[in-house]
């Protein structure tokens, strides 16, 4: 038997030839986010806040999400927030200078923060003060961060790629 945590994992499986394929979904444990007695959103009109949840990659294209801010910026002014919450492997530093280069370039330093590793508490408050996930993302097995968007019923635009619309239910 082969494993799959989503469909579009699951036909990917396929398409490289393996069979007797079966989806396992991802359990998610929302039990962090219930415990620390959530309140209501909170989000700042004034300020508008854009958040990306997930790990720093190319796949991820933060890149793009700085690129947006750019626009953004240059469309709507500077009243806003882009908060790219993620670990870096030591593998890809390379990338997050590059990030961070493109932060600095396009004067956005004001506008736009990459965290490192940030606890379950300070998750939620971002959460909770968000008025938009946005990924641009072009692979996702699953997207956990999606799920936990929709738990805090925050916005979310995404890229319709690989598994995004499924753990979207089509949305």
């Amino acid at each position: 038997i082969n494993f799959g945590d989503s469909r579009y994992n699951c036909e990917e499986l396929q398409s490289l030839g393996f069979s007797n394929i079966v989806e396992l979904p991802i359990v998610l444990d929302l039990s962090k986010f219930i415990q620390k007695n959530i309140g209501t959103r909170k989000t700042n009109s004034e300020e508008k806040k854009i958040i990306f949840v997930g790990r720093l990659a190319p796949n991820k294209k933060q890149d793009d999400l700085i690129r947006f801010a750019k626009i953004y910026k240059d469309s709507f002014g500077r009243n806003f927030k882009l908060w790219i919450l993620g670990n870096c492997s030591q593998e890809l530093t390379g990338y997050k200078e590059e990030l961070e280069y493109m932060i600095d370039f396009y004067g956005l330093k004001n506008n736009v923060t990459i965290s490192n590793f940030i606890s379950d508490e300070d998750l939620i408050d971002h959460y909770l003060t968000a008025d938009l996930f946005l990924s641009m993302s072009e692979h996702e097995g699953f997207c956990v961060p999606l799920i936990e968007s929709m738990y805090f019923s925050v916005p979310i635009l995404a890229f319709d790629s690989s598994a995004v619309a499924n753990t979207l239910d089509n949305s």
